[in-house]
This record gives structure tokens, C-alpha cells and sequence, in this order.
């Protein structure tokens, strides 16, 4: 009997100290999250991340299961050509927002497995450094710019 109130003493001291070690509730959160419809090869998704933290945060990996392969890129201009460049992380300042959007900062989906067909949804989990994972849903529709990409 005198052994189970000090266990229950060491567990909520364990709690507690768990507890704080843990990224902040709701420190990273996502709006306007969209993927590109395509027929087949390659899309995009493009996310407004907001690091409510006062911590700076990175994003460090994107899963989903639409396709074999994702990549966090931006856009470079070389002379009169734009290119996409691999990124190994996407720094999210604390406090701040950034948009992952057409022209700049995106994720790209390599090999998709199925067509994205507009009006539907597709998962995905944003791996960010400290908060964790983030799990979101995107919607997919017509690229409203016109780009040369082949859908």
C-alpha cells in the first residue's frame, strides 16, 4: 500500500516533464492547401503555413501515398529561365507565414500513381522539425495560371 502513492507520484512526474517536452498544441498551422489536377507524371501542391510559435520552425519532409516520390522545391531564375531547385527544408520564421505558391516555394509530387482529378481531396503529412507531424487534406484543381506544364 505505501509502494502505489509513490508510483503515482512518479508517474505525474513523468507526465509533467513529458509533457512540456512536447512541440506546442496548434503551433504550426496550414490554410489553403491545394494540389494540381494531372493526368499523369508530376503535380504540385501549394499550402499557407503559419508558425504560431515563438520558435522558429523548418519543414523538413512531405509523405503521401498519391505518388513514389516528394520534394520540397523552389523556383530560380538563371538568365531568362526559371528552374526548380530541391530544397532540404523550407524555414518557417516564429511568427510568421509562408506561402508555398506558384513561382516560388511548393511540393512537388513525382510519379504520381493515379490521376488527380479536380474536386477531390488527396492526403498528406507535413514533417516539420519541431511541431511534428501535421496531417492535412488538399484539394485539387485547375491550375489557375497558365505554365506550359502537361497535365
Amino acid at each position: 500500500m505505501v509502494l502505489y502513492p509513490f508510483l503515482l507520484l512518479l508517474q505525474l512526474f513523468f507526465t509533467e516533464m513529458s509533457a512540456k517536452s512536447l512541440p506546442a498544441i496548434n503551433s504550426i498551422q496550414i490554410d489553403e492547401a491545394w494540389a494540381r489536377a494531372t493526368t499523369v507524371g508530376n503535380s504540385v501542391v501549394y499550402v499557407k503555413i503559419f508558425n504560431n510559435s515563438s520558435q522558429p520552425d523548418r519543414l523538413v519532409n512531405v509523405e503521401t501515398d498519391v505518388c513514389k516520390v516528394v520534394e520540397l522545391h523552389t523556383h530560380l531564375r538563371e538568365g531568362d529561365i526559371y528552374k526548380m531547385r530541391r530544397l532540404k527544408a523550407i524555414e518557417i520564421p516564429a511568427k510568421q507565414v509562408i506561402s508555398l505558391e506558384e513561382g516560388g516555394l511548393h511540393i512537388m509530387l513525382m510519379n504520381v500513381f493515379e490521376p488527380l482529378k479536380e474536386g477531390t481531396e488527396i492526403k498528406l503529412i507535413l514533417v516539420f522539425e519541431k511541431a511534428g507531424r501535421v496531417s492535412i487534406l488538399a484539394k485539387v484543381r485547375k491550375n489557375k495560371y497558365k505554365c506550359g506544364c502537361k497535365d
